[in-house]
């Protein structure tokens, strides 16, 4: 087991992590001053005077398979966990709010909030160099960027995503092109540009809806596992290099009102199965595969219908009335134990 230490932008101490009474009160210095196996707890609001990035770099807050992840855990004022998120909040300054410069290994941020950059082409996180692996997020919210929410770049492989939200950025939500990223119970919503941009990706259990361009955008193979793809202003999902190599699986997802363009957009040879459901799109599909266990499409053919009807389109609604499309809709907070280490 590592060390505990405690970051607090108001404390009054001695500004040494040691407890509440003397945080740090700047997430740089525990950055710096952490190894593998330490846990730091966060609460309150960093608001930055200058442009500044709060730099991890390879000096400081990298895990490894022997010592641990480093972890980062927001907390409330009390100092429980309990979901409330430490604020990032960049305060519209010209630069990244995170900034990942180093191969950066099993490092934890959870219950974080990243919000606010200004200037021009800044993100909330941006792992800029070095294959990064193995880095989690949990309950973390990404928004307000003037470009992406995550910028992943081809850094960041195997990384895990839950319950985390991108938001309202300038670019995409999460833009991801390493291997395996992996996106549990997500939202990514109102982004200028694609929800998640990805290579390889799984994405399960996620919301991705009304964003600028694609909901998904997938260069290669993909599984996208109970998710909703609603209301993107281009295809619900496209998969870019349309290769029978990478075959692309979408399993019991829903696919609806993108009007002017695909819902599904892959001309390879990809699996639609488990019953997905498309509504309202441009064109529902582009693909050269025969479907498995589809929905019949606005009172088409019946014959894989679950329940043989001619109009499938009961018990689904519009992004305006199903309570988790609309706007004031939050994930669910669900109770999970985590490792220690």
């Amino acid at each position: 087991m590592g060390n505990t230490y405690y970051v607090d932008p108001a404390a009054a101490g001695s500004n040494n992590g040691s407890d509440w009474t003397n945080a740090w009160t700047n997430l740089q210095s525990a950055a710096d001053g952490v190894v593998a196996g330490d846990v730091v707890y966060c609460r309150g609001t960093q608001s930055f005077a200058g442009a500044t990035a709060i730099d991890f770099d390879t000096a400081g807050a990298t895990g490894s398979n022997a010592g641990g992840y480093v972890k980062f855990i927001g907390c409330n004022a009390s100092g429980n966990v309990d979901g409330t998120r430490f604020t990032i909040d960049v305060n519209n300054q010209d630069c990244h709010g995170l900034v990942f410069s180093g191969a950066m290994d099993m490092c934890w941020l959870e219950n974080f909030r990243v919000t606010n950059t200004g200037g021009t082409i800044k993100d909330c996180v941006s792992i800029a160099t070095g294959l990064t692996t193995g880095c989690v997020w949990i309950n973390c919210r990404f928004d307000n960027s003037n470009r992406h929410g995550v910028n992943a770049g081809g850094y960041d492989a195997n990384a895990l995503y839950f319950r985390c939200i991108f938001d309202t950025n300038g670019g995409s939500g999460l833009l991801n092109s390493a291997s395996s990223a992996r996106a549990v119970a997500c939202r990514f919503s109102g982004n200028t540009g694609d929800g998640v941009t990805t290579n390889a990706a799984i994405i399960i259990g996620s919301l991705v809806v009304s964003n600028g361009d694609d909901g998904a955008d997938s260069t290669s193979a993909a599984f996208y596992i109970n998710c909703v793809f609603d209301s993107n202003t281009d295809d619900g999902v496209f998969i870019a290099a349309h290769a029978t190599a990478y075959p692309v699986t979408a399993i019991g997802c829903r696919f609806t009102n993108h009007a002017g363009d695909f819902g599904f957009n892959d001309n390879g040879e990809p699996a639609i199965t488990g019953y997905c459901y498309f509504e309202d799109n441009g064109t529902n599909l582009n693909a050269a595969s025969a479907l498995n266990n589809v929905i019949p499409i606005e009172g088409g053919s019946t014959t894989t219908n679950i329940v043989d009807q001619a109009n499938t389109n009961e018990g689904y609604t519009t992004a305006g009335s199903d309570f988790n499309l609309r706007s004031d809709a939050t994930l669910r907070r669900t109770s999970i134990t985590v490792p220690a280490s």
